[in-house]
Parts: C-alpha cells; sequence; structure tokens
C-alpha cells in the first residue's frame, strides 16, 4: 500500500468517526464542528487522491481560529450544560487519538517525499491535523469541565501564526 492509499484510508476513517459524532450530537455547537471536521478530512482525502493520481491539488481547507470562537460563543449562550454521553466521551478521544497519529504518520511522509511541491502540502496538512488534534482536546476538555472551561476559554493556541 502507498502512502497515499494509506493517508487516504486515514482520512475517510477520520471522516466516518466525525461523522458519526455529529450524528450522535444533539448539542448544534458539536454538531457543527464534527460536521466541519468531517468536511476537512474530505479535503484532505481529496489532496492526497489528487497527489497519487498526479492532477492539481486542490487547496488544503484551513481551520480557522474566528470560526472555531465563534461556535464555542454560540455554545456557550445556547447551551452551557454540554451533557454528553460515555460512548460521545469515549469517541471524542479516539479521535483525538487519530488526530495525533496523523500528525506523526504525515511528517514521517513530508520528511520522505521527494517532490518539494507534494512536501509542502504535507506540510501544510500536517499543520491542519494539529489544529484538529487542539481543537478536539478542547472539546474534551470542555465536555468534562464545562462550567469552568467556557469562562475560562482562551483560543489563543489557535491564533493565525
Amino acid at each position: 500500500m502507498t502512502v497515499y492509499e494509506q493517508a487516504k484510508n486515514m482520512e475517510v476513517e477520520s471522516r466516518k468517526v466525525y461523522e458519526s459524532l455529529a450524528d450522535l450530537s444533539a448539542n448544534p455547537g458539536l454538531k457543527s464542528i464534527f460536521t466541519m471536521l468531517a468536511k476537512f478530512e474530505q479535503n484532505h482525502y481529496d489532496v492526497f487522491d489528487a497527489m497519487e493520481k498526479r492532477v492539481k491539488i486542490p487547496p488544503v481547507a484551513v481551520l480557522k481560529p474566528d470560526d472555531v470562537k465563534k461556535i464555542f460563543r454560540g455554545m456557550k449562550k445556547n447551551d452551557p450544560s454540554l451533557s454528553v454521553s460515555k460512548q460521545q466521551e469515549t469517541a471524542f478521544r479516539q479521535a483525538l487519538a487519530a488526530e495525533e497519529a496523523a500528525v506523526v504518520f504525515y511528517r514521517a511522509a513530508a520528511e520522505k517525499e521527494k517532490d518539494g511541491s507534494k512536501r509542502a502540502e504535507i506540510i501544510s496538512i500536517v499543520d491542519e491535523e494539529k489544529k484538529h488534534a487542539l481543537f478536539v482536546g478542547a472539546i474534551i476538555e470542555l465536555i468534562t469541565r464545562p462550567a469552568q472551561w467556557i469562562e475560562n476559554a482562551e483560543w489563543n493556541h489557535l491564533d493565525e501564526y
């Protein structure tokens, strides 16, 4: 199996996890977050598919800190309780582990890639997967300590750089 096939498989699995989390979420904010993350994973799949087929590579979708802040502000306003099932919490932790594994895998793939433009695209996906991991980690913190987290939420670590 090629690196591109492995990457595409990882993205399909991540997309499915996020779609499942969106389906399980009664909270509109969480549903929105997971739907958005599923779309990002589809975009990553499309990037790797284009690399494999040696066709024009689509731009890598970027998670914008202002979008994240807007969603969480809406969640604070509309449903500060954010109760989730143990099954959902377990799924969130699995999603975080998948994002962290993707960072490691893609970083190694970038180091092996000889084509400079493809390497740059892979590195941009590494950067996005790191943001996704931060985002999912924040969601886990939010659901395990909602009152404290919402009051102290700062998204400085997601600011554009």
